[in-house]
Parts: C-alpha cells; structure tokens; sequence
C-alpha cells in the first residue's frame, strides 16, 4: 500500500529553485508532499536526524559543501533515507557517480515539471523501500513479486527489460506507452532493434554485447515513435542476474529537444560568424569611400585658394556625405534584415539632416516617395551619396536667394529599373553646372558613382527649377 503524503526535505541555497520545487510538489494532490527547508548542509543534516524525513533533495552546489561527497556523507550516515540529486550540471560522469553512490534519481534543474518531479520522488521512495526489503527477504529469487514490478512501473524515464543474449523485450513500463506510442502488444515478445533503425542495428548489437554488469552508459540514440517519428535518447543500462538468465534494464532520457537546442545555437554561432565578416568587409569598404572622398576633396582644395568660408562649407560637404553612408548603417540596424534598406525612411532622414546641417529655411519644403523601395546595402551608400550630392548642390544654388520653394524626390521601381529624380522649383541649374563633364567636384562624384552602379544620368532644366534623373538595374 503506497503512502498518501510524503515528508520531504529539500536541501537547496536558492529561494528561486525552492520556490519552484515548492509550487511544483504543491500542484499534486494524490499522494501530497509536505515540504521542509535547509538551506545548507549543515542544518540539513540536523533535520534528517532530529525529523527522519521519507525522502531528501539534495542539491550538490551548497554554501558549506559542494559536489558527491555531500551525497556520501548523508548515504554513510543514513543509509535508509533515499537521496535524489537535483542539480544544474549535466555531466554524465556525475550522474552515473552518483547513483552508484547510492542517489536514487538525478533529476537535472529546467528539466522537470510537476509531474515528473513527483513521479521522480514516489518511485524513489518506493525503490529504497523496495530495496530495503529486498535486502531482508531476498525477494529477487521470487519471481512474480509484484513490488519488483511497481518499482519498474514508478520509474518516470522509459524504461524496457530484455534478455541480454536475444534482445527480446520481457517488459515495458507505462511511460513507454505514453513517450513512444505503442501498446504493450508491439513490443512484448519483439526484440529490443523494433524501436531502431535499421542501420543503427550492428551499432546497438555491439553495445549491448560489450555491456557489464551493473551501470551502463549507452551512446545517445535514434529511436523510433510508432508513427515514425524520431526520438532522441540518452541511455542508461542495467545488467544483471536473475534466476540464471542475464538482463538488461534500459533506462531511457529524452534529449531530442536539448539536441535540437544545441544545433541551434550552433547555427547561430555559424550565423554570428558569418555577420562579424560582413561586418568587418562593410567597415573596410566604408573606409575606403571615406578616404576616396578625402582625397578628391583635397585636390579640390590644393587646385584653389580657399578663404575661411570657403573650407568650412568644404568641411560641410565631407559630413554630409560622411552621415549619408552612416545613415545605411543606422537603417540596416533597425531592419530585421542585415542586407537590405529601406530607402524610404533613409531619404527622409537624409533631407532632415541636411536641412539642419544646411540651416535651411522652413519655408523651403521637402517631400520624398519612395514607399516599398527596398535597395541592399552596397546600392543604398552609392545612391545615397548621389542624392546627397545633389540635394545639397540645390540647397546652395537652387534656393541661395530664395526663402520659399519645394524640393521633391522620387523613387521607384520598374520593369527591373530603379528610378530615381531630385526636383526642385528653385532658380534653375547655373551654367557652369549644365556640362555634365565638368570637373566639379560634387558632379564629378555623381558620375563615378552613377557608373559604379552601372546607371545613367540624366539633367533636364525646368521653369522654374531643375531635374536630375538616375536610372539603374534593380538588384535581385
């Protein structure tokens, strides 16, 4: 007869894991667990002598005592007690230390729920018990005793007994049924290759064969749902001898999501990888347009005798053209895509700095379309340094004498053809401007980078005002 409520102390340092083992064991109502405290090692060991508790929890990272030799210390001191490891570390070599030290269970933090953590501390209590009783009775030579065959029902993990020689499958927990799918019927009488692949037969043959007696730890392994579909497990085997015959209790863990987790951590990290490449060649190129600027600009200004004003508004020029590739960046930031602009809010921003940066007057208005424009990031800095060009060559010449006007861009695609206009109403283009060869500076940049992206150029004087038009093939 089982018991309907269970003393147990949970030895644990963090209040976050007591609280949740709490509100975990709290949850069930058949059988109920009533619940003490300590929160080191020391006390603990007080408790178990002054209250005896049903079962202990230990954790193996205490502010007085850390690793297995906590465990041992309790298992030498109490040996009735049945102890379960709850712990973060994931070593498999802990693990297996620890039961056979004498732990009943090792259940792993972050991998437990309500009903598997109770699940864990009923077959626990019921294995020591049986154990106990085992050891006073010698009920092992009594075939068809029934606690044997609750202490294999109580175990959590899916668990299945099979003769070692022929690999057929005596039994079967419930947990089998509900992790793999199966009735009792499919696997009964089956040899234990039915929830493998075929391929993966030799491989387990010579496993089982190599095993011996007491612990084993199996690789990880495929194994087969009734529907087909695959399941990820770690594996501990069990040898032993019983009434002449040589079996092996399979315990098995399901690691599928943990195994999925970290093949997708590693593809981030493959991800991340890639990205600091990309990154480090976008800031190599970036610094060598900056540098090419520098340079043009400086022959610019050796060919001439600047004043004061002069190379401030030529210091102007160099950042504005400088925040034009900065902002591509800012853009790429904000997009879930790391390779494509939105070239819309880029060329929104574009003019507002360099209406601030111009000290236009408010009275000259601006407006872009270009919804739904959607330019990679290479394309985006040239074409950006285009329009910069030319907006800031309107802001000087266009409206230097005016305190009203509109500038306008537009962009768009079309039949695989980006198009692109800057129109404004001002005082027309000057002459020295029109010939589109001439070695001013800003037209200049215009044109290297109108042909770096394979487009063309196009100037159109208006009444008032002036039209520049750049076509190129859209990028794909």
């Amino acid at each position: 007869m089982f018991k309907d409520t269970f003393s147990v102390l949970l030895i644990e340092d963090s209040n976050a894991d007591y609280r949740l083992i709490q509100e975990y064991l709290g949850e069930s109502r058949s059988p109920s667990f009533r619940i003490s405290r300590s929160a080191d090692f020391s006390a603990g060991l007080s408790i178990i002598s002054n209250e005896s508790p049903d079962l202990v929890v230990l954790d193996l990272s205490l502010p007085d005592r850390t690793g297995l030799d906590a465990l041992s210390e309790i298992k030498r001191k109490f040996p009735q007690i049945p102890v379960i490891i709850c712990s973060g570390a994931e070593d498999e070599e802990i693990t297996v230390n620890a039961l056979q030290i004498g732990a009943q269970d090792y259940v792993h933090k972050g991998r437990f729920d309500s009903y598997s953590l109770s699940r864990s501390l009923v077959f626990a209590y019921e294995r020591n018990r049986l154990a106990l009783e085992l050891e006073k009775k010698n009920v092992f030579e009594q075939e068809n005793d029934e606690r044997y065959r609750l202490f294999f029902q109580y175990n959590p993990h899916p668990a299945f007994l099979f003769e070692h020689d022929s690999f057929e499958i005596l039994e079967i927990n419930q947990a089998v049924l509900e992790k793999y799918g199966y009735k009792e019927k499919d696997l009964i009488g089956k040899t234990i290759m039915e929830i493998f692949e075929p391929s993966d037969f030799e491989r387990v043959r010579q496993e089982i064969i190599s095993f011996k007696f007491g612990v084993n730890r199996a690789s990880s392994f495929v194994h087969k749902k009734r529907e087909g579909e695959e399941l990820i497990v770690d594996t501990t085997v069990y040898k032993f001898r019983y009434r002449n015959q040589v079996l092996d209790l399979a315990v098995v863990t399901d690691i599928t999501e943990m195994v999925r987790n970290r093949e997708s951590i590693l593809a981030t990290l493959a991800e991340k990888d890639t990205l600091i490449q990309e990154i480090h060649h976008r800031v190599k190129n970036n610094m060598q347009i900056m540098v090419s600027l520098l340079n043009l600009q400086a022959d610019n200004a050796m060919s001439r005798n600047l004043t004061s004003k002069e190379l401030y508004n030529l210091l102007k020029d160099i950042e504005s053209r400088v925040f034009s590739m900065s902002l591509v960046h800012n853009e790429l930031y904000k997009s879930s895509n790391l390779s494509n602009v939105d070239f819309h809010s880029y060329l929104n921003m574009l003019l507002e700095n360099l209406w601030n940066l111009y000290g236009v007057d408010p009275n000259i208005k601006h407006s872009v379309e270009a919804r739904g424009l959607i330019l990679s990031m290479n394309i985006a800095i040239s074409l950006g340094l285009i329009v910069c060009e030319l907006v800031t060559n309107a802001i000087k010449h266009a409206f230097s004498e005016r305190y009203q006007g509109m500038l306008r861009i537009v962009a768009f695609s079309e039949s695989g053809t980006v198009i692109v206009t800057i129109e404004d109403n001002g005082k027309g283009i000057p002459k020295e401007f029109v010939n589109m060869d001439r070695d001013t500076l800003g037209l200049q940049l215009v044109s290297i980078l109108t042909k770096q992206i394979q487009g063309k150029l196009k100037l159109e004087t208006l009444n008032p005002g002036t039209r520049f038009e750049v076509r190129f093939p859209e990028q794909k």
